[in-house]
């Protein structure tokens, strides 16, 4: 099976490079060109960036024409509903009472599971859920003080205040081509994470999602106990490194201009 990948080089798109065992394609151009260079494929996987998804469209088109069996589209974000998501400090901030679940799982991973879904025809067509564990930020906090030895300063705020954040990040509209547009997709997230509670396996399956986990009971995944021992222990790169060097070079040559 031949399978091409679009952002390979990423976060995301790397992992499952990893996890596929295969060469990454880069994929460009006019759609008869991509028609072409994806024309010998079985499956071709998105991964591109959150700001960049529209993106696709072309390559939509491109891999219908090249008779592609099946493509899967990048969706940057957690489980939700549609018109939620528009796209550290020294302390943890914590919504709430900390105690809202939510799905993780380790980037590397994440190959492992694509390897599955992908070549598993229950999940032809289907959203799916994959998830190494389900934590609330209260349990996060708890594992990495426990694996550390230190205690972590907790600053607890309230429904009401990420709310009114949120309105404020969503009524401000900033353009997405803008560096304010991730700090709008950033209070997003957390209006879907830690204040709906809306990534968790039971609200996946309420909107129609598949369950990974129930899907491959078999596969082996990181803990965030693992993790967070590796981290320590100096065996974790970085995520999202080249994104967050883009960003700061971003907001540098902006305040430059001003």
């Amino acid at each position: 099976m031949k399978v091409a990948i679009l952002g390979a080089t990423g976060g995301t798109g790397a992992s499952i490079v990893e996890g596929l065992m295969i060469s990454p394609v880069d994929l460009a151009g006019p759609r008869e060109e991509l028609a072409r260079a994806v024309h010998d494929f079985n499956i071709v996987i998105s991964t591109i960036s959150a700001v960049n998804t529209s993106d696709q469209m072309l390559l939509v088109d491109a891999v219908k024409v090249a008779g592609v069996k099946r493509f899967v589209p990048c969706f940057f974000g957690p489980v939700m509903l549609l018109g939620i998501l528009g796209v550290r400090d020294s302390r943890y901030r914590i919504t709430g009472d900390g105690n809202t679940p939510s799905g993780y799982i380790d980037l590397r991973d994440v190959g492992k599971w694509v390897a599955r879904i992908i070549t598993d025809p229950r999940t032809l067509n289907k959203k799916v859920f994959a998830f190494n564990i389900v934590l609330t930020t209260n349990q996060i906090c708890d594992i990495i003080e426990r694996v550390s030895g230190e205690t972590i300063p907790r600053v607890y705020i309230t429904h009401d205040e990420a709310t009114a954040a949120v309105k404020r990040a969503e009524e401000a509209a900033p353009s997405p081509n803008s560096f304010q547009y991730f700090d709008f997709v950033k209070y997003q997230y957390w209006n879907s994470l830690v204040v709906r509670g809306d990534n968790t396996p039971a609200y996946a399956e309420y909107l129609g999602y598949v369950d990974a986990r129930q899907l491959y009971p078999d596969l082996a995944t990181t803990s965030f106990e693992q993790y967070c021992q590796q981290a320590l222990d100096g065996q974790v790169s970085g995520i999202y490194t080249k994104m967050v060097a883009a960003a700061a070079s971003a907001a540098t040559a902006s305040a430059g201009q001003k």
